[in-house]
């Protein structure tokens, strides 16, 4: 609605995200048809088709995370997610954790074996917030990452997912071979180091 409204391009569209920060505090706390009544214009943004026109990650990225509030759909975060850009795959991956289906979390499932520990870590956390208990059993592995960064990540996510998650991680507080993995599993419960 703002683009249409405005007449920019995309390049000056992404532009004005970064120059005037109310479109997104608007974009915040507006609905899409409230926008249309403010500003004119079609009661729909084209977010996706934006964003790949967008060279500048930075604007991308931000433009990523207004994905769910227009309804953009799960195939395009599912691109994002497998993009050569890291910081851009992280930016789909993160919003990938507020959007509820199955597709999305067969990709979440995905980006837990990814090559950078980065993606691991945030797809774990990402997992967790569709707050499904079978989740447990795919993030789990996890805690024997060889990155601790991973390992804490792993943890925070097991422990949002319920009882399931915080028996393995009471479980892993006291038999972890790693005497700093066992302290951080039971800083993350909340339990006295063992």
């Amino acid at each position: 609605a703002i683009r249409a409204s405005s007449g920019f391009g995309e390049t000056e569209m992404a532009g004005a995200f970064n120059r005037r920060p109310e479109i997104g505090w608007m974009m915040d706390h507006l609905t899409v048809d409230d926008l249309h009544a403010r500003m004119g214009g079609p009661s729909f943004l084209d977010l996706e088709d934006l964003i790949s026109r967008e060279d500048d990650p930075e604007s991308q990225i931000r433009l990523i995370k207004l994905i769910p509030k227009f309804g953009g759909s799960t195939d395009f975060l599912i691109e994002k997610a497998r993009d050569a850009n890291l910081e851009i795959r992280l930016a789909a991956i993160e919003v990938m954790g507020g959007v509820r289906s199955d597709e999305v979390r067969r990709e979440l499932m995905v980006c837990l074996e990814g090559k950078e520990w980065q993606v691991r870590a945030r797809a774990a956390l990402s997992l967790s917030g569709h707050g499904k208990a079978e989740s447990v059993r795919d993030i789990a592995p996890l805690l024997l990452d060889k990155d601790w960064r991973v390992q804490l990540n792993a943890a925070v996510a097991l422990k949002r997912l319920g009882p399931a998650g915080h028996s393995i991680l009471r479980f892993m507080s006291r038999k972890s071979g790693s005497p700093q993995a066992r302290r951080m599993f039971a800083q993350a419960l909340g339990l006295p180091e063992r």
